[in-house]
């Protein structure tokens, strides 16, 4: 991973470890993680547009 792929991930890395240590969001105990939603205005995930041919056009 390059050092500009790295502090990208850093952040969000560090949010789920924090959610995870504090048992919040989808980290929470089986009664709290039925009622669990995410939130609204985060915006959705997505795959890069390249994500299924990146690199193949690389000598292996």
């Amino acid at each position: 991973m390059c050092e500009a792929d790295q502090r990208a991930v850093e952040p969000a890395r560090a949010q789920a470890v924090g959610m995870i240590e504090e048992r919040r969001g989808p980290f929470t105990t089986e009664a709290d993680r039925q009622a669990w939603r995410p939130d609204p205005d985060r915006p959705a995930p997505y795959l890069p547009t390249d994500v299924l041919t990146f690199g193949l056009d690389r000598a292996l």
